[in-house]
């Protein structure tokens, strides 16, 4: 019998994943199934085996969904069909006996689970093939082939109703009352930092839903349901849809009634999708999810979406690498990493490879990020119609925020709160300009910009805590009564009163010595609806003359969200611990009568030697840019009789930013007589040149303890023997970087050129994007290179004639132009573009062409200027100026008499150039309507020559500036002759001293003439017009 079967190879790998095996040959073992989900697509690739006694063909392939592994034409789902050609496979037609039809390339497909079948159940794919036996005439059952592969399919989302009986350590009595009359409350969860395909955590919610079982008031109006979901590798504009969809179609009793939302961080942005999402079916056709919704409460959700989700702004810094992402971090104003997730049980970073990463990226409201730097880091989704664009509902948005105003540390965890979930703070975070709540900013929690029903601002909570509470301001029951007290209101539509919040209850001076003092900030909130009145403040103790604080006049108002700050000075007047309360009596509900205690150790005043080897200079030597580092280790000491406190380690200077601390102690830092710590300092030149900077230690009083001078110096890359030589190469399209193709280069070189085919063929037409990065002799892998590239797949081959073409403007595609091709594959155009109504400035022209086989070609892109003028005719040149390096402080200008085509032909004064360095001089030129052009930049090396290499009655050329010809006059009848550029680079060689020489082939420019003799070595400037 004669039979071809499917080997399948990597089956159902995920798009947008690295990987190409998902242990999908285990389900033929017996194992279960993968999950995945409705609506999602997932690749498949074959080869094809002849397993008979005789050659054969495949002619056509189907792809089905069925419910069991029996094939059923008339009731199973077709998800794919097609032929199989012979260009895909060698060997294809006419399989011999135990032969394999191998892939020339990769052949993948795509098969999308479809949306409206039933989930939570599983199904079978069953591959059927069609094959010609020979070309003979044959029983139809023998050409019909069949496979079958097991898969589980499930929701994306899920919503099921809250079993209170479950909870833990429940103070109050609580039943699963049926919903009758009351209102469906929402819980809907945030993102999981647990791998991949993780579902949602509704863990959340628990300490609210102990606090709702008590409340007599809510359970009286909700009946509270979980909404789970993947939080991992689903887009949250899916998940939006999915739960249009359940509740549409699944909870007819919510038909009749409004719906209010909670959600956390994530979970607040499927709900916003949810609202701004339109459906043409279901019982709620033709109207927006948020018709139906009374309120939506967001906690700590990002509305803007958070800079901590953005890819290649990370990946330049730090490549994912911990130490370096926190360093990033902190540029980005962010106290991500002071989060440790290792109590979930697997380390996991979030990144923006995730399939729904990108949609939680920063959408640049507030113009954070430079996109022409970063082009695609855009967040096009939240920036979209169907989310920040559509304000329809932000009336019924109340936003909670939380805000690390002020920090709070905590350098330890009990059992008991790793048990409740909360995260372990591992240092504190401040002065870090953009509050945020560890995860997201506060400006987006708040969604600023927006006119919401409410904004709910809680100074000093994580992004854990605005759902689950302070672990630190628990009540008698266990819970943050503060908090839930809110959302109850928010949820009754009551009016809350005035109440009050502090960064911290208790506060710590560092150890001051007397005729010293040291300060600290208090920062109370007034959140509420209403104004909190401050009717008075104290320093009440014995010790209060130790504290310095000045009084402002009472009574005051603090608005509703509104802080107020005050600064309280510990200035000693006699040794030992000093405490008061600082009391602030005021009108909140929930704590009229504020105490903060306020502590500090006074030392005596001794004369110390704060020794970090003071005028000391550290001189990092020379350092490749772009790549090296130096690494140079200082240390700190105390070698005076007492003890003090250093409070910052920082770098200053012009250069600051190429010097970083990669290691240092723990600070604020008591250093005992005798103690020292030590400091590891790296050095990343980014260009050539002498680099300086100073490290400075700080006092606890905020005066600078010592300094320390930095040196290094940036040297050029190029042909540095100790480059790390190219091991190989790979490349890939879009997010399959399963189908990447390496390429090997034998450590041959540290710099290759590259030339490559990259075949397209299995791409979809349109945009696509290529992926390239290579790999050292150590292993270490390149940033990725991503490029977009249009992609025309022709179904017929031959050459192509122009039969069409189009440009535009800008993003002006609909006022594009249009114009006819000569039929030839070579078309010249002179074109007279009208730019009148561009405004004056830097715009883009865009153009493609069209082929007689009705192809288009990749847009060409370029910078134009417009200057505007008044009238039409020639442009001219009326000025210049030039400055080397990075000294336009010091620039020539000058201003010459209009030309169309300027020579530029100077003696450049360089006599404050450094010898023997590869230096940079950069021209701008300006017309007559005052516009300057681009910076033209060119790199060259400097050498000083002596009088005797410059003496004329050695050596003349002429003439000087040539057009090409020149005439050589020297008193040296042997030697050798050789002309070098600008850049240094030999560009001709002799091993006589010739007396004429032709340069026309030579580019216009700056040329050196070297003679040498067995004695001496003269040298000669010559100009290339």
């Amino acid at each position: 019998m004669k039979m071809i079967v499917f080997l399948m190879l990597g089956l159902f790998s995920l798009v947008g994943f690295a990987q190409s095996d998902l242990g999908f040959q285990s389900y033929f073992a017996g194992a279960p199934g993968a999950t995945h989900y409705k609506g999602e697509e997932l690749v498949w690739e074959i080869n094809v085996i002849n397993n008979g006694t005789s050659s054969a063909s495949v002619v056509d392939f189907k792809i089905f969904l069925s419910e069991d592994e029996n094939l059923d034409p008339l009731e199973d789902i077709i998800l794919k069909e097609g032929e199989i050609s012979q260009d895909r496979f060698t060997n294809l037609i006419g399989l011999g006996v135990g032969d394999i039809a191998e892939r020339k390339e990769f052949w993948e497909g795509y098969i999308r689970l479809p949306l409206d079948i039933e989930a939570n159940k599983t199904y079978y794919f069953i591959f059927w093939i069609e094959q010609d036996i020979d070309n003979v005439e044959t029983n139809i059952s023998n050409n019909i082939v069949t496979q079958s592969v097991f898969v589980g399919l499930k929701d994306k989302l899920d919503i099921f109703p809250v079993d209170i009986n479950v909870l833990d350590d429940i103070q109050c009595v609580a039943d699963n009352y049926e919903l009758n009359d009351r209102t469906p409350l929402l819980l809907i969860h945030g993102w999981q930092p647990e791998g991949e395909d993780v579902e949602g955590n509704i863990n959340i919610w628990t300490n609210f839903l102990r606090y709702f079982v008590c409340d007599e008031d809510l359970k009286s109006q909700y009946k509270p349901y979980y909404v789970k979901y993947n939080s991992n590798i689903v887009t949250v504009d899916d998940l939006g849809h999915q739960l249009r969809i359940e509740l549409d179609d699944n909870y007819v009793e919510f038909h009749d009634r409004e719906i209010t939302i909670i959600a956390h961080s994530m979970g607040g942005l499927v709900s916003r999708s949810f609202l701004n999402r339109n459906r043409l079916v279901g019982p709620f056709s033709n109207q927006k999810g948020g018709e139906r919704i009374d309120k939506l409460i967001t906690l700590g959700t990002p509305h803007h979406g958070s800079p901590v989700a953005n890819g290649s702004i990370v990946s330049d810094v730090s490549s994912y690498n911990y130490a370096l992402f926190n360093e990033l971090i902190f540029d980005l104003n962010i106290a991500w990493l002071g989060i440790n997730y290792t109590m979930y049980g697997v380390f996991s970073i979030p990144t923006s490879t995730k399939v729904n990463r990108w949609d939680l990226r920063w959408d640049n409201y507030d113009d954070y990020f430079d996109y022409d730097i970063y082009p695609i880091e855009e967040n096009t989704w939240l920036n979209g119609e169907k989310m920040n664009l559509d304000t329809t509902f932000d009336n019924k948005i109340i936003a909670y925020a939380g805000g690390l105003f002020d920090t709070r540390e905590e350098t330890s965890i009990s059992d008991d709160l790793i048990s409740k979930g909360y995260f372990k703070i591992e240092k504190a975070f401040k002065n870090l300009g953009h509050v945020n709540d560890g995860v997201v900013p506060f400006l987006s929690a708040i969604y600023q910009g927006h006119q919401l029903q409410e904004v709910r601002p809680f100074s000093g909570y994580y992004h854990d805590e605005i759902a689950k509470g302070r672990f630190d301001m628990l009540d008698a029951n266990g819970l943050d009564s503060l908090l839930f007290n809110f959302l109850k209101q928010d949820l009754l539509d009551e009016t809350i009163d005035a109440q009050v919040m502090v960064s911290s209850n208790d506060v710590q001076y560092p150890q001051t010595s007397l005729g010293n003092s040291s300060q600290q900030t208090i920062t109370i909130q007034c959140i509420g609806d209403v104004a909190l009145n401050i009717s008075s403040i104290q320093l009440l103790g014995s010790d209060n003359s130790q504290f310095d604080f000045t009084f402002p006049t009472v009574p005051f108002d603090i608005q509703p969200n509104q802080t107020e700050t005050f600064e309280i000075d510990f200035a000693p007047n006699s040794i030992g611990e000093k405490e008061v309360v600082f009391r602030i009596n005021n009108s909140s509900v929930n704590n009229p009568q504020l105490d903060i205690h306020l502590s500090g150790l006074a030392v005596e005043t001794a004369e110390t030697d704060y020794n970090t080897n003071t005028d000391s200079v550290y001189d990092f030597g020379d350092v490749y840019i772009y790549g090296g580092t130096e690494l140079v280790t200082l240390t700190v000491s105390n070698s005076s009789s007492a003890p003090y406190t250093v409070t910052d380690i920082d770098i200053t200077g012009d250069d600051a930013n190429l010097f970083s601390i990669v290691q240092q102690p723990e600070l604020p830092k008591l250093f005992n007589p005798g103690d020292s710590e030590t400091v590891i300092i790296s050095f990343d030149p980014d260009s050539v040149g002498e680099k300086t900077a100073t490290i400075e230690a700080s006092f606890q009083d905020n005066s600078i303890l010592d300094t320390a001078n930095l040196i290094g110096n940036g040297v050029s890359t190029i042909g540095n023997p100790n480059a790390p030589k190219l091991a190989s190469y790979e490349y890939w399209f879009n997010n399959y970087y399963f189908t990447r193709q390496t390429t090997s280069l034998n450590f041959a070189n540290s710099i290759e050129n590259l030339s490559f085919d990259a075949y397209t063929f299995n791409l979809s037409n349109g945009l696509n994007t290529l992926h390239f990065r290579t790999k050292d002799e150590d292993g270490q892998w390149s940033s990725v290179l991503s490029e977009f590239v249009y992609v025309q797949n022709q179904e017929t081959t031959g050459t192509s004639n122009i039969s069409e073409y189009e440009y535009w403007f800008d993003s002006d595609y609909a006022g594009k132009v249009t114009g006819n091709g000569n039929n030839t594959n070579t078309l010249i155009l002179n074109l007279n573009a009208n730019v009148a109504g561009l405004d004056k400035g830097l715009h883009q022209f865009h153009m493609r062409f069209k082929d007689d086989k009705g192809a288009w070609s990749s847009i060409v892109s370029e910078f134009i200027y417009n200057n505007n003028p008044e009238s039409l005719g020639e442009n001219k040149i009326s000025a210049y100026r030039y400055w080397f390096n990075n000294d336009f402080d010091n620039r020539v200008s000058e201003i010459v008499s209009p030309e169309v085509n300027y020579m530029f032909l100077e003696d450049i004064n360089i006599s404050g150039l450094q010898n023997n360095t590869i230096n940079y001089i950069h021209f701008q030129f300006k017309d007559i309507y005052d516009n300057w052009s681009s910076v033209l930049t060119e790199e060259f090396l400097f050498e000083t020559l002596s009088n005797e290499e410059f003496n004329e009655s050695h050596f003349r050329i002429f003439p000087n500036p040539t057009n090409g010809k020149v005439d050589i006059v020297t008193s040296y009848n042997t030697g050798t002759l050789n002309v070098y550029n600008s850049l240094g680079k030999t560009v001709l060689e002799y091993n006589y001293i010739p007396s004429k020489i032709n340069l026309e082939n030579l580019d216009s420019g700056l040329y050196i003439f070297e003679i040498k003799t067995e004695d001496k070595v003269i040298k000669k400037k010559l100009v290339k017009r």
